[in-house]
C-alpha cells in the first residue's frame, strides 16, 4: 500500500511539473490586420399622424455589399 502512496505522489508532481512547464512555455503569434470600414447604409424614418392624435413611427436601414 505504501509504494501506491508514492506512486501517486510521484505522478502527481510529474503532472504539476507538466502543467506549471507549459505555462511558461506558451508562445502566441498575432497577426495585424485593418479594421474593415462599414458598409453604406440608407436609413428611413416614417412618422404618421392619425386622426385621433396617435403617432406612429416607423424606421428602416438597408445595408450594401460593397
Amino acid at each position: 500500500m505504501e509504494i501506491m502512496k508514492r506512486a501517486s505522489y510521484i505522478l502527481t508532481a510529474l503532472m504539476v511539473s507538466g502543467l506549471l512547464a507549459g505555462c511558461f512555455s506558451y508562445h502566441r503569434e498575432v497577426e495585424h490586420t485593418t479594421a474593415a470600414s462599414p458598409p453604406p447604409a440608407s436609413s428611413t424614418t416614417t412618422t404618421t399622424t392619425n386622426d385621433n392624435g396617435s403617432v406612429e413611427r416607423q424606421s428602416t436601414t438597408t445595408y450594401s455589399n460593397p
